[in-house]
């Protein structure tokens, strides 16, 4: 069996629980071939892995030049089946897949913007040549089934999933270095901030939290100082107890270096990567309770969940979290266990390995 695969991997941690995947394969005896950015970060681990990197990478719009190269790709592998895993990959790769015998299967990691009757949502997912569709979560194949109005048996669940040995190496920065003092109980959130990641919400839960909780906020990600976000922390009664360090490279050491994670989106979400790497380094979690993320967390065991767009039971979520650390302990020391039982990465490459032996047998 042989497969094409491709996708932009240029960042290491964002493209691991994917790219892992395809090693895995590979090693299991499918001949993968990536086509990615032949300088990116996980091209030279594709390489070590014995994976063929084609070093190409899809345009953000149908280019028939992209279309062509795919193709010949294809043509020239004699590839069974061919994986898009974004957008770019997508728009491009079912038209070079017209004709030839090659099964297509894409990729879909959240929920919303898919529609029927947006002809450009036709162009991507909901294209007729698409034979699988691989939803990352329940919830995410739902909103894809409810938009296509033909074989909704070709989208499947396949749970993202991550392996605990890929953090055994991470190590926490000295919190002096992030502004936390040694007796604070830091929760962090992880995300590049839009108006689906409810940070609106946690900065109003501040408000609620009692000015003796020793909680500290660190925030990471993009465009946390937005304007409107800005207003909240400055007016925020916590604002001395809250760390913005915008976008990091390697986020893992700060995640590490926090007592437990916060989750405050309200929509949009498959299964968040950042809240599937703290568990892995042990962290408890507060997350909002909608689709996509349900189920990641069971409540008061490896975390808390709570209702959306509420402030009032996220902040008293977090206080009941900081308000007992041994508990908390158990709680993340749960959540690691959690991903170690129900989100294996052997599982997720064993259903990718079926999948990839029905439609090549097919």
């Amino acid at each position: 069996m042989r497969a094409l695969v491709v996708s932009d991997f240029g960042h290491f941690l964002s493209a691991r629980p994917e790219a892992e995947i395809f090693v895995a394969l590979h090693r299991s005896g499918i001949a993968i071939d990536v086509m990615t950015g032949g300088a990116s970060e996980y091209a030279s681990r594709f390489r070590e892995a014995g994976l063929r990197v084609v070093d190409f990478l899809p345009p953000p719009a149908i280019r028939w030049k992209a279309v062509r190269r795919i193709r010949e790709e294809l043509v020239r592998g004699g590839h069974e089946v061919l994986f898009l895993l974004n957008n770019d990959a997508i728009r491009n790769g079912v038209w070079a897949a017209i004709g030839l015998p090659v099964k297509v299967v894409a990729y879909r990691g959240v929920v919303g913007n898919v529609h029927a009757w947006d002809p450009t949502s036709w162009l991507k997912i909901l294209h007729p040549r698409i034979d699988r569709i691989v939803c990352n979560a329940e919830a995410v194949t739902e909103d894809v089934r409810a938009s296509l109005l033909f074989r909704k048996d070709k989208v499947v669940t396949i749970h993202k999933s991550h392996d605990l040995a890929w953090y055994q190496g991470v190590r926490p920065v000295d919190r002096a270095e992030i502004g936390l003092p040694p007796e604070a109980f830091a929760f962090v959130a992880s995300a590049n901030v839009r108006k689906m990641k409810g940070l609106e919400f946690l900065l109003r839960a501040t408000w609620r939290l009692a000015q003796q909780t020793p909680i500290h906020l660190v925030l990471l990600g993009r465009d946390v100082d937005r304007p409107a976000y800005r207003r909240l922390l400055e007016a925020s009664p916590l604002r001395d107890r809250i760390h913005v360090l915008g976008h990091r490279q390697d986020p893992l050491p700060v995640v590490a270096a926090c007592d437990a994670m916060v989750l405050a989106s309200i929509a949009g979400e498959g299964q968040p990567k950042s809240v599937l790497e703290a568990m892995c380094l042990g962290l408890p979690i507060v997350i909002a309770d909608i689709p996509g993320p349900r189920g990641l967390v069971v409540d008061g065991e490896s975390g808390r969940v709570v209702p959306p767009r509420d402030a009032d039971a996220l902040a008293a979520a977090m206080a009941d979290v900081a308000r007992d650390r041994e508990r908390a302990r158990r709680m993340g020391a749960a959540a690691r266990e959690r991903i170690r039982t129900r989100f294996r990465h052997e599982d997720t490459v064993r259903e990718f390995r079926a999948l990839v032996e029905e439609l090549a047998g097919g």
